[in-house]
């Protein structure tokens, strides 16, 4: 074998074991919260909270909503994740996102998704 080849069969490698060890957030919707809203905050200034994505106590929590230093949302996998527990939104479609870099699901406004 040749220095090249050994040396792009390690960079090969390593960016197959660097892919599988992403860390995955810890909720994606509320089947991973015990039924509950999975909430995501981030900062919309410098004095915003977050990131952070996080499971809350009851189906209700988590309402959408926008201050003038953080932005608050759900982690959803179906429109109806967006007003579960009864809660008032016009962002009540789940709609394809990214959250921290990762592929995610999030409560929005309307939106284009495949097969819509």
């Amino acid at each position: 074998m040749t220095s090249d080849f050994r040396k792009a069969a390690l960079v090969a490698c390593a960016a197959v074991l660097t892919a599988g060890c992403e860390t995955p957030l810890p909720c994606d919707g509320p089947s991973n919260c015990t039924g509950n809203a999975c909430c995501f905050d981030f900062p919309t200034s410098n004095l915003g909270y977050g990131p952070a994505v996080y499971c809350t106590g009851a189906k209700d929590a988590c309402v959408p909503n926008v201050t003038i230093d953080t932005r608050t949302t759900r982690l959803c996998e179906t429109d109806a994740d967006c007003v579960a527990g009864g809660i008032s939104t016009v962002w009540d479609t789940c709609c394809p996102s990214s959250v921290m870099n990762r592929a995610a699901k999030t409560c929005g406004g309307p939106c284009h998704r495949p097969g819509d």
